[in-house]
């Protein structure tokens, strides 16, 4: 499993969030929640301008200028062995039915990661949950290339997965693919937003 730390929005991850932002227009641009989350990034005219932004936004004295009303922090999810931003938020209901379908006997990830267990967490470090959500949503793949390629950048969630070890379970996506046009999953992510008591 691959280590994963948080680090405050800095101006070392400006070509990572900046080549993230346009991943997202180029893959995800009829989705009625693009950048959900993502605190104006697709407004911003570089990601320069989006970090100076986060760091306005932190400031109790400053953050009104951003369009919040209280402070809050940004902060990127770092793979530690490269440093690189995680490009998904892990939790363990996210692509459950995928992981089930090409890896089947892969231990469960993140089972921590739900809004409900994060927010007692927060609480118990003396925060106060402002704001809490939750979503499900479909995705979908229309080729077995791209359920592979999905499985391999996100190492942590499919773990063991390659295409020689699991390619009878390849072989049955290919038959869902087949029968029903495409192959169906699920995403699941949460938002908090909260303040030090």
């Amino acid at each position: 499993m691959t280590d994963i730390y948080l680090i405050e929005a800095t101006f070392e991850y400006a070509e990572q969030v900046w080549q993230f932002r346009q991943e997202v227009f180029d893959d995800d641009n009829n989705s009625e929640s693009l950048f959900a989350v993502c605190l104006s990034l697709d407004e911003a005219a570089s990601a320069e301008e989006w970090i100076k932004m986060c760091q306005l936004r932190k400031n109790a004295a400053t953050c009104k200028q951003t369009g919040s009303d209280v402070p809050l922090t940004t902060y990127f999810a770092v793979h530690k062995n490269d440093n690189r931003i995680a490009p998904f938020i892990c939790t363990p209901k996210n692509t459950k039915e995928l992981i089930e379908l090409l890896c089947p006997d892969a231990p469960k990830s993140f089972p921590e990661a739900t809004l409900q267990i994060q927010s007692e967490l927060f609480q118990k470090e003396g925060f106060s949950i402002i704001r809490g959500e939750e979503a499900c949503r479909s995705i979908k793949f229309f080729d077995v290339g791209a359920l592979v390629w999905f499985a391999k950048i996100i190492e942590w969630e499919f773990q063991g997965f390659s295409v020689e070890n699991n390619f009878d379970k390849l072989i049955e996506a290919q038959r869902i693919l087949d029968c029903n046009g495409y192959i169906d999953g699920t995403i699941h992510r949460y938002l908090i937003v909260a303040q030090k008591q």
